[in-house]
């Protein structure tokens, strides 16, 4: 009996070692041993007539005014995990941004640029708007490799800004998935 006890007990203090250890991860990672994401970015829909007040947000743009979005975000920074630059065609020292993003992401772009094809969203950074855009179709095939199936949304983009942007986007890919499973 007395070892029956001995081994339940192995077994519950091991379990729960495990458990504090995984604990201990999130702990860490809300603590910051991580750096903090910078440049978050969010892609939103523009809301025109606000009706729906527990989903729908006002938000300040870089330039002083405000706009409605809708606050459940269609793309986040934790599908995106690389960005590149594109110049852009119409702005000489500008630039439009390349997306390529995991699994889930290149899942969520389908159905935004299906859904959204005509109506303008939101770019947002760390809450700000920044600009509206029109989503484009995914350039590449969606069940490809992800490191030649991207998005493409179309500045203009500030060399700063779009620096910032591409710096980022690793960094916070990393911050808000526990690990790199493509997986739902």
């Amino acid at each position: 009996m007395k070892l029956k006890q001995t081994a339940l007990f192995a077994v519950l203090a091991s379990a729960m070692l495990i458990a504090g250890c995984k604990l201990q991860d999130k702990w860490d990672k809300m603590l910051g041993d991580l750096p903090k994401p910078k440049n978050e970015i969010t892609i939103n829909q523009i809301i025109k007539y606000p009706r729906a007040r527990k989903i729908e947000r006002q938000i300040g743009t870089f330039s002083g005014r405000t706009i409605w979005i809708n606050i459940n975000s269609f793309i986040h920074s934790n599908v995106i995990k690389k960005i590149e630059l594109a110049p852009n065609k119409s702005k000489n020292g500008f630039y439009d941004l390349k997306l390529f993003m995991n699994r889930r992401g290149r899942l969520r772009w389908m159905q935004l640029s299906t859904g959204f094809k005509n109506q303008p969203l939101a770019f947002v950074i760390d809450g700000i708007f920044y600009r509206s855009f029109i989503p484009k179709p995914m350039v590449g095939d969606y069940d490809n490799d992800e490191n030649t199936t991207y998005v493409v949304i179309e500045g203009p983009f500030d060399k700063g800004t779009a620096e910032a942007l591409v710096k980022s986007a690793p960094t916070n890919f990393t911050y808000f998935n526990d690990n790199d499973d493509d997986e739902f």
